[in-house]
């Protein structure tokens, strides 16, 4: 995976990601004041927004050291290391919203009252897992 011409469709794939994480995170997070949601919940999609704007940044900026790595003539072993980090991280950000999903889900089960917040949270995170590079969706 981590030869020279790989890596700049890593870097565009994982960016694009990392942006879709932040778009949605930002989108969750202006929606949320207008929805009536369980104080303990809310509290856990804050979380989980925060969650995935930290994640961005940091993949941003790994993606730029992972870059500046390969353009340096690293060796396949660390650059492979600095990939592998940046997928885990974007795993455990999906992680993270299928948890949410789950759990908005169940409170929908009880309450049909709360289906825009389901909406809300599925639609994110399916554009978040869509966004999520071929390579690192076949490993889950």
């Amino acid at each position: 995976m981590n030869n020279d011409s790989n890596i700049p469709l890593f870097m565009q794939a994982t960016r694009a990601c990392a942006m879709q994480m932040l778009s949605n995170a930002s989108y969750i997070q202006r929606e949320l004041p207008s929805l009536d949601v369980p104080a303990e919940l809310r509290a856990k999609i804050e979380t989980v927004c925060g969650s995935l704007v930290n994640t961005k940044h940091d993949v941003i900026t790994e993606i730029f050291e992972l870059e500046e790595l390969q353009r340096d003539g690293a060796s396949e072993e660390r650059l492979s290391e600095k990939m592998e980090r940046i997928s885990k991280w974007l795993c455990e950000s999906i992680e993270e919203m299928h948890e949410l999903v789950q759990e908005v889900q169940q409170l929908v089960s009880h309450d049909p009252s709360h289906s825009v917040l389901f909406v809300l949270i599925i639609e994110s995170a399916t554009n978040i897992a869509n966004s999520l590079p071929g390579a690192l969706s076949d490993e889950e």
